[in-house]
Formats: structure tokens, sequence, C-alpha cells
């Protein structure tokens, strides 16, 4: 009899232990010390990948500037994105920027949730359309014109039927500064920048960061449905440590969606390479030129706010700068594919620990995914040949949007 109770007693002592074993789990995995441990595993992590990294090396290797080691911590690349965003949005007057651009700024809050604190953003097992909002954006000077100056153009609506357009010339520009940024230091910058591809640049960004889509130039064709692009032969480069990390600190906020690890959702930001990282010098003005005329992004996406912020806070240089509104290299350096990289690259090494010097050899030739960025090949957005029907077909098995390259904005000045 005292045997028998004596193991009774035995196993209600162990099976005590044991569910406070598992109550004390549960109360760490959703405490906010066990966020802290994550961030930390993360930035941990995000310091190990990115020790190698050289900016002197890559400024004259490939005449980019992602800036110093402090730069691409993400902690500093974090708290620099959202001051600058109040700097340059901050209100002079009683009216201040839109909702929508608010809102914008608040997923770019959401996207750097390993160092800011609050609602993450939303990743689901959804198709590119969704992801992108079905949305296509375009510019042109003369927009009643645009089917018959690029007929090409409507092959997008084709091959994409449930995507719309958003057309926009350059009173549509001037009224949506209006709407969505009156008195701030963007509308300010616009205005001050003196070239129209400069501020067609900035707008591309603008436009896309408030709303989300895929921006194209108007002289370019669709020749694979949006919903093909992404495929099986992508290769996964995000780092398992920082994939898991970021999954777990997802399930600690309680988020009860599809998608968890971030590098298996629909894609965030998709962006394809324009120049090799050694043959470059001779037709282009930085290796591993990432293509400005075709990219698309969910709203909010901190690549575009960093673009925006480098034009917006050297506007003024730009336009006092002696002689940089008639070369075409300052274009690409300032607002257009040159920055675009910087930008690219400098959220990939920040966010997820990538080296992006990494794509090349047969990592330039196929898709690559890497966390929340889906980056097409050297191929994808060809850009080298003149005929459509003909050129788009020797670009490659990649092939995925034929560009006309017509060089339109290097004949047009800013009016009046």
């Amino acid at each position: 009899m005292k045997r028998t109770f004596a193991l009774r007693y035995r196993f209600f002592v162990l099976f005590a232990v044991c569910l406070l074993f598992i109550f004390g789990i549960r109360q760490y995995y959703h405490s906010d010390s066990y966020r802290d441990a994550l961030i930390r595993i993360a930035q941990l992590r995000l310091q190990e990948l990115n020790q190698g990294y050289n900016a002197e090396t890559t400024k004259a290797d490939l005449n980019l500037d992602i800036g110093n080691a402090s730069t691409i911590d993400l902690a500093s690349y974090s708290k620099r994105l959202l001051a600058t965003s109040r700097a340059i949005l901050g209100r002079s007057y009683r009216r201040g920027p839109s909702r929508s651009l608010r809102n914008a700024l608040g997923s770019t809050a959401n996207a750097l949730m390993l160092h800011e604190d609050g609602g993450l953003l939303t990743y689901e097992n959804r198709s590119l359309g969704q992801s992108l909002g079905h949305r296509i954006v375009t510019n042109q000077r003369n927009k009643s014109e645009l089917f018959k100056e690029a007929p090409y153009f409507e092959v997008w609506g084709k091959q994409n039927p449930e995507w719309g357009y958003n057309v926009y010339d350059d009173a549509d520009m001037a009224g949506w500064m209006d709407d969505h940024a009156p008195a701030t230091a963007l509308q300010e910058a616009f205005y001050e920048l003196p070239r129209d591809v400069m501020r067609s640049d900035l707008f591309r960004y603008l436009s896309i960061f408030q709303g989300g889509g895929l921006y194209t130039d108007s002289d370019t064709c669709s020749i694979l449905p949006i919903s093909a692009w992404d495929h099986n032969s992508t290769i996964d480069l995000t780092d398992p440590t920082l994939a898991y990390v970021t999954a777990e600190f997802r399930r600690h906020r309680n988020l009860k969606e599809e998608c968890l690890y971030v590098n298996k959702c629909a894609p965030q930001l998709i962006v394809a390479i324009e120049s090799h990282p050694q043959a470059w010098r001779d037709i282009h003005y930085c290796g591993l030129q990432v293509v400005q005329y075709t990219f698309g992004a969910t709203p909010g996406h901190p690549t575009l706010l960093d673009a925006i912020s480098s034009i917006v806070l050297n506007s003024h240089n730009i336009s006092s700068e002696r002689g940089a509104a008639d070369l075409d290299s300052k274009v690409f350096q300032y607002t257009g594919p040159c920055l675009w990289a910087e930008s690219v690259w400098r959220y990939l090494h920040a966010r997820w620990g990538f080296d992006f010097r990494q794509l090349d050899g047969a990592l330039i030739m196929q898709p690559v995914r890497v966390g929340d960025v889906l980056i097409f090949p050297f191929e994808a957005f060809g850009a080298w040949y003149s005929g459509y029907k003909e050129g788009w077909q020797d670009q490659g098995p990649e092939a995925r949007v034929w560009h006309g390259a017509n060089g339109r904005w290097r004949k047009q000045d800013r009016p009046g």
C-alpha cells in the first residue's frame, strides 16, 4: 500500500514538474526576453556575414558606394531610413503627406522588423500578381500617344489581362506631388532636380513606394506573363539562420498566416541585373548595375525609401553642381541605375547579410532568391536588341522583358 502511494506521489510530482517546465517554456517563448534573444542572434549573424565587406574595394571595382560597415548595420540602416523619412516628409504648413504615403512608411518599419518593434509585414503564399497588386506603372510625356509611339507596350496588357495600368505624364506627376506630399522637402526636391529624367526617376520610386506594383518604361514589352516569372529554377541563397530567426520572430508575435519563412513567400522586391561585375566599363557606369526601367515592389519597401531619401537629401547638390545636368553619367549616379543598384545591394547587406559580389559566374545567369528579394539574371530584362520580333528571342531562356533602349531621355531637356 505504502509502495503504491509512493509511486503515485512520484508520478504526480514528475507530472507537476513537467507542467511547470512546459508552462515556463511557453511563458519564455512569448516574453520580451525571447524576442530580444532572437534580435540578438540576428544581429550577431549579420555582423558575421558582413565582416568581409570592403567599401573601398567595392567602389574601386564596381563604382558603387554602398557605404561603410556602420551603414550596412541593420540597426543603423533602419534608424537612418526612418529618421530621414520624417525629415523629407515633415510638413511645412498645415497639410502633410497623404495617408497612403504614411501607410507605406509604416510598411517600411515593418519590413525592418528585426530592429523596429511593432506590427509586422504580411507575407503570404500568394501569386506574384497579388503581391504587387496587379498594378503596372509607366510614364509617357504624351500619354494619349502611348500605344502609337510604343505599339509593343500593349503586349503587357495582352499577356497580363488581370493587371491594370497607371500611366503618368508631367502634369500627373505634379498632381501626385500636390496630393501626396504637399509642402514637404520631398516636393521641393522634386522641382529642384535639373532634368526631366531625374524627376522621372524619383517619381517611379515614389509611385511604387506609395502604391506598390511593377514599374516599367513605356519602351518595354512583356515577353513572358508576369505570373510565370518566378519558377522552380530559382536558387535560394537566403541565410538559414536569418530565415529561421525571422520565422520565429513572427511566431512569437502570434501571427496567424500561411507563410512564416519569408524566402518561401511571394517576393516583396523584384529586380534584375543589368551589367556584368567585370565587363561593364565600356557600356555601363557601374558593375552589377540593377535594371531601373523595370522593377517591382510592395508598398513601403525599404529599398525604395533608401533611393528616395538619397535623391532628396542630395537634390540641392545635384542642382548646383556645375555640369551635372548635362552629363548623362550624373543621371546614372544621382537618380538612375547606379543609385538604384546601391539601394538594392545596401538593403541585401543590412537585412539579409548578403554580399552581392557573389553574383558572378553561374549565379549571374539564373534567378536568385535572398529573403524577400527576387533577383533575375543578366539576360532576363535584356536591353541589347532593337528589333522586337527578332531581338527578344536572342535574350536566352530567362528572358522576361524586352527593352527598346530608345534613349529618349538623353534628348529631353527640362521644360521652361
